[in-house]
């Protein structure tokens, strides 16, 4: 049963993977607990969210991480390429004017397009020309950046050198997909790089330059040709012997969970000839039988008769007694214990109670996955450089944050406090960032002032309605004792007509002089004495008292509107100077 080939192993790594549940979910958690946020290492902070916005929003990084990290544990290898989306144009060979996309040519069928001989032909809707076209390659401007291909490993040739280790990597294109070329299938002419093209045309495999290897460690004496072998051999017997005790526990659920029912007739101990089944014979208790049990099936409540005593017994259903859970349990846990994987860890009941020292066992254990992982993180970022024109940088997987690093990061602070370490290392810890939280903190800043700054207009302009209230406060007092004569004596007070520039009665405008304002001087004082009346008036009857006014002169209301943009801000500049003469709060 154990694996002879490297196929066979990487199959068996697939059956666990696909069958073994427990096997499958310790690893994930495993992986899981490693991989956690990146850090971007760099000196410019709009380099690195160019990096980590690509990584995260294009690449799902942290997806395709975890999906290398289980290639590597269940095949003990992990092959990357990247690989720079194309978008493919055919160009008239006759005129070399008309330059169209492949996949506007194939969907086209007026312009007569075809795949023959390793080439494109069709009309050229310029020069009417119909024959072959010249193909060019151009980088897709949308969708992906960058594509980061995981080549199966029955894919590949490795070609190896035992004496630097260095490998040359050798795609073997499958049959499906030669035909696919040969027949020109749209979609994988629109896609394919052009050397498997011209492989298929030529009979002959691709050779990939730019490739990641990743791949588990081995013994010097062990030669694999280059490859990686996969830790799940090295407890294959262990997985083994899991897996046949859980065959014999279906076995067991097939054959002796449901209890088998049977029905014979009862037997009264006296002689033979007696008994009513021996009469009337085993053939017609087997057919009465039969007929109750197909009545029972149609109608639960249906009252069956029979002409003799009948027992019931149920034979078997004892599956927990022959089950072997607690072999099982035995197996589970050494099996996790070779995997690398606590049984806390894998019950999800971890938590603050934990040792920390065997944490840090577990961690240390793990090296080589987070080494391996930030090789192929820094391989990617090398590729994401070269594809988009980025300055270089390079990255690695913050190291996981668990419960007993608590006062680990509370040194972190104290030494971010006392600017021994920067802020960005000590948030860091807390899952943090330090750039988003400053844009916050400025933020919040702004709109503090802005009310603040709207609270002290408030203030001002209250603190000059104050300062100027007692002059007008005497003006209307005034305008109040004349009225009290007027009304006492039934004429107008000098003369009985009202003079220019009379206080006004309480919430109305200073009377106008009948036979109108004889000097300039006159007009002004009106207007003045009408703006100090208007701006303590609401809003409603303010429009009012305006609009009354300019019906009957206009250019009085206008020099009246004048007046009272004055006072508002003469009383406003006196709030602010009573303010300021205050000094500032205690």
């Amino acid at each position: 049963m154990l694996p002879s080939t490297l196929p066979e192993a990487w199959r068996w790594g697939e059956k666990i993977y696909e069958n073994m549940g427990v096997y499958r979910s310790a690893v994930e958690r495993i992986v899981a607990f490693f991989i956690t946020d990146i850090q971007i290492d760099g000196r410019d902070n709009d380099t690195k969210k160019r990096y980590t916005d690509l990584l995260h929003d294009k690449l799902h990084i942290r997806r395709l991480l975890t999906e290398v990290a289980l290639d590597y544990i269940f095949y003990g290898n992990s092959i990357l390429s990247p690989i720079t989306p194309i978008r493919r144009v055919l160009i008239c060979e006759g005129c070399r004017k008309i330059e169209i996309p492949l996949e506007a040519a194939q969907s086209q069928l007026d312009l007569g397009y075809s795949w023959s001989n390793f080439g494109f032909q069709m009309r050229c809707p310029s020069c009417k020309r119909f024959g072959s076209w010249k193909r060019h390659e151009r980088v897709a401007g949308d969708g992906d950046p960058l594509i980061i291909k995981r080549w199966p490993l029955q894919d590949i040739d490795l070609q190896h050198d035992p004496y630097t280790g260095r490998n040359n990597y050798i795609w073997k294109l499958g049959a499906t997909y030669r035909e696919d070329i040969r027949k020109g299938s749209p979609l994988v002419l629109q896609n394919a790089d052009w050397a498997a093209v011209d492989a298929v045309r030529h009979n002959q495999n691709v050779r990939l330059h730019d490739v990641f290897h990743m791949k588990e460690t081995q013994l010097c004496g062990q030669d694999n040709r280059g490859w990686g072998l996969s830790k799940a051999l090295t407890h294959f017997g262990l997985t083994y012997y899991v897996l046949m005790l859980h065959r014999y526990n279906e076995a067991l659920a097939l054959d002796y969970v449901i209890p088998w029912r049977v029905i014979t007739p009862e037997l009264k101990g006296g002689p033979v000839e007696a008994e009513p089944a021996f009469q009337l014979g085993m053939s017609n208790f087997m057919s009465r039988v039969n007929s109750m049990i197909r009545g029972r099936r149609q109608d639960p409540t249906k009252v069956h008769v029979m002409p003799w005593p009948i027992k019931y017994q149920a034979l078997g259903g004892d599956a927990t007694q022959f089950a072997p859970k607690d072999l099982l349990d035995q197996g589970y846990d050494l099996m996790l214990n070779a995997v690398g994987c606590p049984v806390e860890l894998y019950k999800g009941n971890l938590g603050a109670s934990a040792n920390a020292p065997m944490m840090r066992l577990f961690e240390t254990q793990h090296v080589d996955l987070v080494d391996q992982l930030n090789r192929c993180l820094n391989f990617i970022l090398e590729a994401v450089a070269a594809r988009m024109k980025w300055e270089p940088a390079t990255g690695r997987i913050t190291p996981p944050t668990h419960a007993d690093n608590m006062e680990q990061q509370q040194v972190r602070l104290q030494l971010a406090m006392n600017k021994m370490i920067s802020e960005t290392t000590a948030l860091a810890a807390f899952g943090i960032k330090r750039e988003d939280e400053k844009r916050q903190q400025l933020d919040e800043q702004q709109k503090d002032m802005e009310l603040q700054q709207e609270m002290q207009e408030d203030m001002d302009q209250q603190m000059a309605a104050k300062a100027l209230f007692p002059a007008v406060g005497a003006t209307t007092l005034a305008g109040q004792q004349q009225a009290a004569q007027q009304g006492q004596s039934g004429q107008p007070a000098q003369g009985g007509q009202p003079a220019a520039g009379a206080a006004p009665m309480p919430g109305q405008m200073p009377p106008m002089p009948p036979g109108g304002f004889k000097t300039i001087d006159e007009y002004t004082a009106y207007a003045q004495q009408a703006a100090q009346t208007l701006v303590y008036m609401d809003e409603g009857t303010r429009r009012s008292q305006l609009s009354s006014l300019r019906k009957q002169d206009s250019t009085l209301a206008d020099l009246v509107v004048q007046n009272m943009q004055t006072t508002r801000n003469q009383m406003r500049s006196q709030g602010q100077q009573m303010m300021l003469a205050q000094g500032p709060p205690a």
